[in-house]
């Protein structure tokens, strides 16, 4: 079954004329969106575990387009505003701004949250998820050895 979010990108996309060329995209970086792909999947991971321990996720990690908890915050140059990397992702594939204001924006803009991010991880392994080794990407003993020296 598809989230709300993949949902709506679907409707979206399927609104999109295909006569008409795609907006200028400063790299197409398919990279990226595989990327932003992984990170939704561990985010609803992540979201499923919290809700089993019946786990509030405070406002401040929760993203401000998806309302759900950001694992790889991200702020963005003009508004300031703080998204997931994921939700960025999935915003510049249909259009190349910031979502908030609408100001050109690529994700090599867009500036790791990381002390935020800092926050998240600590608040999960309170609340008894690591927050490393739930649907991460790559080998979870280096993403251990991440968390423990950045």
């Amino acid at each position: 079954e598809l989230s709300e979010l993949e949902q709506s990108s679907i409707a979206r996309a399927s609104a999109l004329s295909f006569d008409e060329p795609a907006p200028p995209r400063e790299n197409t970086d398919f990279e990226a969106e595989r990327e932003a792909a992984a990170v939704a999947t561990r985010n609803a991971e992540i979201h499923d575990a919290l809700t089993n321990r019946n786990v509030d996720v405070p406002e401040e990690f929760r993203d401000e387009v998806t309302d759900v908890l950001m694992t790889d915050p991200v702020t963005l140059p003009s508004s300031r505003r703080v998204v997931d990397r994921s939700t960025l992702v999935r915003h510049l594939i249909l259009r190349p701004s910031d979502p908030f204001n609408m100001t050109p924006l690529t994700l090599r803009q867009a500036e790791a949250a990381s002390d935020l991010r800092h926050r998240i991880d600590a608040f999960l392994e309170e609340a008894g998820v690591h927050p490393r080794g739930v649907g991460r990407v790559g080998n979870p003993e280096q993403a251990g050895e991440e968390h423990a020296g950045g």
